[in-house]
């Protein structure tokens, strides 16, 4: 790459910003379990505890009425 500096910036400015990644199972495992060991390593506040249950409530409760069980 000598012969090329500009390629040679171009490969580094690629490389350093690229991630290489498999296209397996066992890699999607992977990152679906880093991903949540981050969600899951997160402080939560009491008050974004209680947003959340009032969306799966009120998630539920659309659902119910979409399949028209009762409450």
């Amino acid at each position: 790459m000598r012969d090329f500096p500009a390629c040679a910036a171009l490969v580094e400015f690629v490389d350093g910003r690229s991630e290489v990644r498999r296209h397996s199972r066992d890699q999607l495992a992977r990152d679906a379990q880093r991903a949540y060991d981050d969600i899951m390593g997160r402080p939560v506040s009491a008050k974004a505890l209680d947003q959340g249950r009032k969306v799966v409530e009120d998630a539920e409760r659309a659902r119910r009425k979409r399949m028209k069980e009762p409450d």
